[in-house]
C-alpha cells in the first residue's frame, strides 16, 4: 500500500513538471502582477490575490512534502532491503566446511 502511495506522489509530482501546468502557473504569476500594480483594486480583487498567495504556500509546501515522503520511502525500502539482505546473508552454507 505505501509502494502506491510513494509512487503516486512521484507521479503527481511529475505532472507538475509538465508544460500545462508550467502555463498554468505563468499565467497565475502575470495575474498577480496585474492585480499588484492596479490601482485602487476593488474588494474581491484583493481577496483574490490573498487566496492566490495562500494557494502558492500551500502549493509549495505540498510539493516539500511530497518530495520528503517520496524519498522518505525510497530510503526506508532500500533499508528494508538491505536489512533483508544482511539477515539472509547469515543463513547461507558454506560447501567448504
Amino acid at each position: 500500500m505505501a509502494a502506491n502511495t510513494a509512487r503516486t506522489s512521484k507521479l503527481f509530482l511529475e505532472s507538475l513538471q509538465t508544460e500545462e501546468v508550467k502555463d498554468a502557473l505563468q499565467h497565475l504569476s502575470r495575474l498577480i502582477d496585474q492585480l499588484e500594480n492596479k490601482k485602487d483594486p476593488d474588494p474581491i480583487e484583493l481577496k483574490l490575490l490573498e487566496s492566490i498567495y495562500h494557494f502558492l504556500e500551500k502549493f509549495q509546501i505540498l510539493q516539500g512534502n511530497l518530495k520528503s515522503y517520496s524519498r522518505d520511502f525510497k530510503d526506508t525500502a532500500k533499508n528494508k532491503l538491505s536489512d533483508l539482505y544482511d539477515e539472509n546473508s547469515g543463513d547461507k552454507i558454506s560447501l567448504s566446511e
